[in-house]
């Protein structure tokens, strides 16, 4: 069997195996819709971001870019403020649509049924126009990665997103989408460096020359109120910069455990899909860089041909179908919900009394629609497009106002949904406009025909000021609690602090710092010359810390009552042999790919041990005084490679500290609000041993916690 095929085959039946043995305790349609509310952070950060990052967001992020330059790129940076927008300015007045199942539920209980049945038409033709869509996008991706017609993997593809999803509703979509965005998440970053490198040691400046010199990256051109394409530029902003609430989106913030967790979690997934789509526009200009001729149409045949092998191939398959299934799962979860429960039960069909039953037989046709589209249609996504214009005004825009604090009757709405389908209707049949050039016009005319007849009608409501959860008085006391730890910092407790509490860790830190090291001397291939000095003095000294730290039981009793002496022993043992000799290591084999490896799992097990603010400085530290030792020592091999390894560090970097900051802070601070309201909440009698089992769970606390938190 062909390599690549057999690792996209064992990707798919990984996804089918995870998604369904997440499936457990499906018993109702609050579990398929919303998991009982009780996922963590970390979980609820990788949810959205693998929904927002869809199928197109590489394959049309890659070909717009190229083709269009700097007209693309702007709108596609509002895509994500948009995201920003909802976690700073609208998540935090959402509280009171925690636990809802869909938009449409919020707005039928708003303003009524007739404005619960227009939101139903708009959110499920808006949610299978997309499924087509990302199977669409598929089929012609796998067929260029494969060299054969991507109509089978496809579907094969489809169908297992259609088993998890149909079986475990939200909680294998959720479970399976953290998978998928690890996958995509360090696959998308890869392929950038890879090009990078290609472009040599005077890559910085070839693409300043090319960003300074081509057409489509003249900004003063692109900001030219006469030049046509800025106008569509201007309306593709204002459209991406919307938050759409299409019902993915709002499932996302409804499945909440709270009001902080919904502003945390979207505000630090906008600064990741921020970041990812730099990433992909990046990887853009680099191969119009390269290769400024490409038919924009045959870009992605391009890449697959010229810049991937055997494996590698496999591996951007993999990527990109993550970046699918994490979307389509979700969609297939939202038709299936807004059926059954916004659509069958108000109606009162008699056959539509067992929602689970109802909403599981959806998704399956939902699935099997979206694959029929996809296979039959060619224009799906300019479909997809046209119903968003159509979306945001008749139904993202009453709810933002909503959510804003305004209140009106039924009436009003409709009034403003009718309003704008009339400019519609006479921008497209009567002026000839594209829906692009209708959107604006209709946006307007929904909010002035929505205002005029809520007050010159006289309709209940107005404006009361949102309902604000934005949990300033929980700012204010951490706050104090800040600045009181400042005032009573005692340094000697911080360490203690950040220091194994049980010996045995110390015995398993040398054992890892030797294996570490044991695996780089057997596989790292160096210039003798330069770096056999170094190579030869880290042997002996991390050979004797690791061999220190195996030994801890064996230490007199009066070293180890010196706590602080202890700690700093540990600190500088890790600080050198894991971050300092693991960097200079990736360093002397020019950033080898196993020496990168070992080197980012030195940095996660750092992670693990100790806190993640004191991981932070123990790894910025350690890598910065590794850099100045390579500039000091190594000198001719700074400037011999310059860029080339200083990206590689950026890219570990980032990787690890995505991980630092995203899921471990996250998660430590969700194990710091348990350990503070277990004793609050328990009586004097049980609370203690309550707090000392909680505690060892803590000493024990691996990775695998941000995966199977959702299970308890």
């Amino acid at each position: 069997m062909n390599l690549d095929l057999l690792i996209f085959l064992t990707f798919l039946v990984l996804s089918l195996i995870l998604g369904i043995m997440s499936s457990r305790k499906v018993t109702n349609i609050s579990e398929y819709a919303i998991g009982g509310r009780n996922f963590s952070t970390p979980i609820m950060i990788a949810t959205i971001i693998a929904t927002w990052v869809d199928g197109a967001f590489f394959s049309y992020g890659l070909v717009e870019t190229y083709r269009q330059g700097i007209y693309f790129i702007i709108p596609a940076i509002a895509d994500c403020l948009g995201m920003m927008l909802i976690g700073w300015l609208l998540a935090p007045r959402m509280g009171e649509f925690l636990g809802k199942f869909s938009i449409v539920e919020t707005m039928g209980q708003m303003f009524g049924s007739k404005v619960r049945i227009i939101t139903v038409i708009f959110a499920l033709i808006r949610c299978i126009g997309s499924l087509g869509v990302q199977f669409k996008v598929a089929s012609k991706v796998l067929e260029t990665i494969f060299d054969t017609s991507g109509e089978y993997a496809t579907v094969l593809s489809a169908v297992i997103v259609i088993i998890y999803s149909t079986i475990g509703g939200i909680r294998a979509v959720t479970f399976t989408d953290v998978i998928q965005f690890f996958t995509f998440g360090c696959l998308i970053p890869a392929i950038g460096i890879i090009l990078w490198q290609i472009l040599g040691s005077n890559n910085t400046s070839i693409i300043y020359h090319t960003l300074s010199t081509s057409p489509l990256f003249d900004y003063s051109a692109a900001f030219n109120l006469h030049n046509p394409k800025s106008y569509h530029m201007f309306v593709m902003f204002v459209l991406l910069l919307c938050p759409q609430f299409e019902p993915t989106a709002f499932q996302r913030i409804s499945m909440g455990r709270n009001i902080n967790q919904v502003v945390k979690s979207f505000r630090i997934a906008g600064i990741i899909c921020l970041i990812m789509q730099c990433i992909v526009i990046g990887i853009g200009i680099l191969i119009l860089t390269i290769n400024p001729n490409i038919n924009p149409d045959n870009l992605i045949q391009y890449i697959i041909n010229s810049y991937t092998y055997a494996g590698f191939k496999g591996l951007v398959a993999v990527g990109i179908m993550a970046m699918i299934m994490s979307s389509a799962d979700s969609l297939i979860n939202s038709l299936s919900i807004i059926f059954a429960h916004d659509l069958c039960r108000p109606l009162g069909f008699k056959w539509a009394r067992n929602e689970l039953l109802v909403a599981r037989v959806t998704a399956v046709v939902a699935g099997l629609i979206g694959i029929f589209l996809a296979l039959q249609f060619d224009r799906v996504l300019s479909l997809v497009l046209s119903f968003t214009t159509l979306y945001i005004p008749i139904v993202s825009l009453p709810f933002i106002l909503v959510v804003l604090g305004f209140r009106s009757s039924g009436n009003s709405v409709l009034a403003g949904t009718f309003g704008s389908l009339l400019v519609i209707v006479i921008c497209r049949m009567f002026l000839g406009k594209t829906p692009i050039q209708t959107f604006l016009p209709s946006l307007i005319a929904n909010l002035i025909c929505l205002f005029a007849y809520h007050y010159f009608m006289k309709q209940p409501g107005g404006w009361n000021g949102g309902n604000s959860n934005s949990g300033s008085s929980s700012k204010i006391s951490k706050t104090k609690q800040f600045i009181t730890s400042i005032k009573n910092f005692h340094f000697t407790k911080f360490m203690e602090k950040n220091s194994p509490s049980n010996q045995a860790i110390y015995c398993y830190t040398g054992i890892f710092c030797f294996l570490s090291f044991g695996l780089n001397i057997i596989t790292i291939k160096y210039n003798l010359e330069i770096f056999s000095n170094f190579i030869h003095s880290s042997t002996f000294w991390v050979l004797f810390i690791a061999t220190s730290l195996f030994i801890y039981p064996l230490w007199s009793c009066y070293l180890k009552n010196r706590k602080i002496i202890l700690s700093l022993i540990w600190n500088i043992s890790v600080l050198y042999s894991l971050v300092f000799v693991g960097f200079m290591f990736a360093v002397a084999s020019n950033f080898a790919s196993v020496q990168v490896m070992i080197l980012v799992f030195n940095l996660i097990a750092i992670v693990l041990l100790v806190r993640w603010q004191w991981a932070l400085v123990l790894i910025l530290f350690g890598v910065f005084g590794a850099w100045k030792f390579t500039n000091v020592y190594f000198l001719q091999l700074t400037y011999a490679d310059g860029i080339s390894w200083k990206l590689q560090v950026i890219y570990t970097l980032v990787l690890v500290g995505s991980l630092l900051l995203i899921f471990l802070k996250s998660k430590q601070k969700d194990i710091n609000y348990r350990q503070k309201s277990i004793p609050e909440t328990l009586s004097p009698l049980t609370k203690r041993p309550e707090i000392q089992k909680y505690r060892k769970k803590l000493d024990a606390a691996t990775i695998a916690h941000m995966f199977f938190d959702f299970y308890k």
